[in-house]
């Protein structure tokens, strides 16, 4: 996708300069644009739970909370996000707050400024290059996760499009910004990754190794030049890499949720043609090696298609439209200098049409919305920040008075005890311990239903088995929404649990009840007494001694093809159907790699009070309630999803009892 034939100006830095006869326009064009970023890209107004849920703003606050306090990422904190990972959210947090606008503003200037490097090359009128900056930004509006993939593909653009596969020194900023992008969310080291790979090879093929190896070794070095400015250890680097990379693998598979069907129709009728003329055009200018930047942005678009509809949701879904969208725009520029005269027009007038219909059809599906709406909505929103920016600037911003009233409700909302020592909590309200100023200690995969695979599981319950293990732990059993059985999440953690914590002298005056550390933990013993091989659907008798805890190991057998389907979209949903005592049957997710590793599947636990009343199984002077006396294992697209499962599902009943020393 190189320019090869003459536009309608000479292609050169001064091709639009902001002198000359229509210098004040051009000069009132850059500033609308760069204030119309600022005011829609950095949060000079900070939110809080009441305009995130709940679940969000806990994990954005802990990441803050995290760099404030020193955490190291990769051993102290396992997550989808790095040591920069709170440039990646909107809330406020006393100690971050300046580092958060100051970066967030480089971000925006660098993306700014790459945006107008492009736009001045190949856009001569100077009105349809604002509409052409502004379409960009508005369509952004003030998703974090759109922004930052769209600055990656910046690069792109200005190297393949914009500079002829030139690599001006204009665009080594970018080589660090792709390298702080990639420590503030993992997901975008792969995105990065295959961009300034694309790029260096394409520079050795035009003899320039000694560049392409620099641009390489220069993400490298800023990749650590970074890391050690956020206060990382080096011996850390690796762990973070490999548990960041299990937190990838499992996500397809534990964090999948279906959507409208139409959705993924819709974005590969905007995609697929994108993704064509990309293609074509680069043959057009370089035969074979213009297949590069057409594979770079098939991969581009692939994990976009894979952010937006494995869990897709209300929250991810719009994205896949908005971004295709905003590729066509920004991409349309080069395409249009790129293909043959008599194409080019017909070409990108088709892909930005597509674009848009898939971005209206699939945000009017999720969020009731179109795109010109949406823009409209993202204009208001910029006005309005401008009067944020005069309040930030004339120090009457009321971003603290917010942050401390927002912690004064989640104290109303659930009044934790107060308790001395380290404490952590179990499930995803982390955040009320913040507020309630106890002394919060994280495991290492903070939010229990990102602890999804085997590793990272063990991580959580190692931890509790150590010098460092907190003293206290809070009990939060609130449904991550999803459906899955409620014992999965954090699944290994619970039988040091049983042992190595009792229920404490608060218990009952909270919804979220507390434990604290035993002086010695109890001995846990194991007793198999159950193993069967099952079909899906076939129904299996829990025969369980009476008031028994019950723990389950199921391994279903996946094929390859469900390893196709988990690398290029999200494997089959399973489903376990548990019927209790009282003859109700219960549906719930079954996430195969944690079940593989082994649950309490009975007595059905489905709130914190139900995990409090298995302390009191050896006591019970009558059965104790939930008792699960059968289950099946189903797939409920049956025929279906026959291929992706081998028939035989092995199943490993125990009986978990505990004693003191």
């Amino acid at each position: 996708m190189t320019i090869h034939e003459p536009v309608a100006e000479p292609l050169t830095s001064d091709a639009f300069p902001l002198r000359g006869r229509d210098g004040p326009l051009r000069l009132v064009i850059a500033l609308a644009t760069l204030i119309t970023a600022m005011s829609l890209f950095i949060p000079f107004r900070t939110l809080d739970f009441h305009q995130i849920n709940f679940l969000d703003y806990s994990w954005q606050l802990i990441l803050h909370w995290a760099v404030a306090n020193h955490m190291h990422f990769g051993r102290d904190l396992v997550f989808t996000y790095g040591p920069y990972g709170y440039i990646a959210t909107d809330v406020y947090h006393p100690d971050t707050y300046l580092r958060l606008m100051l970066i967030r503003s480089a971000i925006v200037l660098a993306f700014v400024g790459t945006l107008w490097s492009i736009g001045v090359k190949l856009i001569a009128n100077p009105f349809v290059l604002f509409a052409w900056l502004i379409s960009i930004i508005l369509t952004i509006g003030q998703s974090v996760d759109v922004l930052f993939l769209v600055v990656c593909v910046a690069f792109f653009a200005a190297y393949f499009c914009a500079f002829d596969g030139v690599f001006p020194a204009r665009l080594i900023p970018l080589i660090p910004t792709l390298a702080l992008l990639g420590l503030a969310k993992f997901t975008l080291v792969i995105t990065g990754g295959v961009i300034l790979g694309a790029i260096a090879i394409d520079q050795a093929a035009r003899g320039r190794r000694v560049k392409s190896v620099a641009i390489l070794l220069g993400y490298g070095i800023s990749f650590g030049a970074l890391w050690f400015l956020a206060g990382q250890r080096l011996g850390d680097l690796w762990p973070f890499i490999v548990n960041s990379l299990a937190i990838s693998r499992g996500y397809s598979e534990a964090m999948a949720v279906n959507g409208p069907t139409g959705d993924i129709f819709d974005f590969l009728m905007g995609a697929i043609p994108l993704a064509l003329v990309v293609a074509a055009a680069g043959w057009v200018n370089r035969r074979w090696w213009g297949a590069l930047p057409a594979v770079a942005m098939s991969i581009i678009l692939f994990l976009v298609f894979k952010e937006a509809f494995v869990r897709h949701d209300v929250s991810h879904a719009p994205r896949g439209g908005s971004l295709v969208l905003i590729l066509a725009i920004l991409l349309a520029p080069g395409l249009f200098h790129s293909l043959p005269e008599k194409a080019r027009t017909i070409a990108c007038v088709a892909v930005l049409m597509l674009a848009g219909m898939c971005a209206s059809s699939i945000l009017a599906r999720n969020i009731s919305m179109s795109v010109p709406r949406m823009c409209l909505r993202n204009a208001k929103v910029a006005a309005t920040g401008l009067i944020d920016i005069v309040q930030v600037i004339t120090g009457k911003d009321l971003a603290r008075e917010r942050y401390d009233g927002a912690l004064d409700e989640m104290r109303t909302r659930a009044p934790l005890p107060s308790v001395t020592g380290p404490t952590d909590m179990y499930g995803y309200h982390q955040a009320f311990l913040i507020a309630n100023h106890l002394d919060y200690s994280p495991r290492p995969v903070m939010q229990s239903y990102a602890a999804y695979t085997s590793s990272l599981a063990s991580l959580d319950a190692r931890r509790l088995l150590g010098v460092s293990a907190p003293s206290n732990l809070f009990l939060d059993f609130d449904n991550f929404g999803d459906g899955r059985f409620p014992t999965l999440s954090d699944n290994s953690s619970f039988p040091e649990i049983l042992a190595g914590y009792e229920p404490g002298p608060s218990t009952m005056s909270t919804k979220y009840p507390l434990l604290v550390r035993r002086a010695a933990p109890r001995i846990s013993t194991w007793t198999r007494f159950s193993v069967s091989t099952v079909k899906f659907g076939e129904i299996l008798k829990i025969d369980a001694p009476e008031n028994s805890l019950v723990w389950a190991t199921i391994e279903v057998h996946p094929t390859l093809l469900w390893n196709v389907a988990a690398l290029v979209y999200k494997p089959p949903v399973l489903w376990i159907d548990a019927t209790t005592d009282d003859g109700m049957t219960h549906l719930y997710r079954l996430i195969a790699s944690m079940a593989r590793d082994g649950f309490i599947l009975s007595p059905l636990v489905e709130s914190s009070q139900d995990f409090l009343d298995l302390y009191k199984l050896d006591s019970a002077q009558s059965p104790r309630a939930g008792a699960v006396e059968r289950i099946a294992i189903t797939a409920r697209d049956g025929a279906w999803n026959r291929p992706f499962f081998r028939p035989d599902i092995d199943i490993r009943l125990y009986r978990l009892e505990f004693k003191d020393r």
